[in-house]
């Protein structure tokens, strides 16, 4: 299966003198969905609003800009929603990125 979407990199930048606020950016994407069909699950250990998560691998070409930005991934946005990104893995040219529960930040 393949995979066309947006990474989205969470920093603190300083807009202006001496002021930092949270900025997003987000890069495009496109590699490859890894392992059986995404599926997902449901994580509802003692809350009052059950967690959907998914179960997904993605697997991509590693550009310069994602890789000097690792540490900073925060999503992916899959089938119109922002998903977190719970592993990222280089591996050779690519990365191969686990998404989890539904972004929230």
């Amino acid at each position: 299966m393949k995979y066309s979407g947006k990474l989205g990199f969470v920093v603190e930048a300083e807009t202006e003198p001496g002021v930092y606020e949270v900025v997003t950016n987000e890069v495009d994407v496109k590699g490859d969905i890894k392992g059986t069909a995404p599926g997902y699950t449901v994580n509802d250990s003692n809350s009052m609003n059950p967690e959907f998560n998914l179960k997904c691998k993605i697997s991509f070409i590693a550009s310069p800009q994602v890789l000097s930005n690792l540490g900073y991934m925060r999503y992916a946005i899959y089938k119109g929603q922002k998903w977190k990104v719970t592993s990222a893995i280089p591996s050779g040219p690519r990365i191969i990125i686990t998404l989890g529960g539904l972004y929230n930040g």
